[in-house]
């Protein structure tokens, strides 16, 4: 008897059999890209806010200190024209200008006025 060995036909693996492995959240755990998006998108948030406080808060600096040399300019504007006041009501200047532009005249503390009709 010849003894032949019995050879293995080799067993053609057809690609239609294979069923892709769909990418589920599991495998993206079980992996580090996931730790390594997610700390890069807290890292990029917390550079991006960052910067925008920092620009609120150099706004609100900006606003505020404009708002004091206002208040600034506001008190020493009030200052003049209560000066302006003063010197404007003084009862001797007040007395001249009504002799000299509206010819009255001072009345006597004790004068009696007499009206003929």
């Amino acid at each position: 008897m010849n003894k032949k060995k019995k050879q293995k036909t080799p067993v053609k693996k057809s690609t239609q059999n294979k069923k892709l492995m769909p990418i589920s959240f599991i495998s993206i755990f079980s992996n580090g890209y996931f730790v390594v998006l997610i700390t890069l998108a807290i890292i990029t948030t917390t550079a991006i806010t960052t910067i925008m406080m920092h620009n609120e808060i150099e706004y609100a600096y900006n606003v505020k200190k404009r708002l004091e040399q206002d208040l600034v300019r506001s008190q020493q504007n009030i200052a003049e024209l209560e000066i302006e006041i003063a010197v404007l009501s003084r009862p001797d200047r007040i007395r001249r200008i009504a002799t000299e532009r509206f010819n009255m005249v001072v009345k006597a503390p004790n004068t009696e006025v007499i009206r003929v009709q």
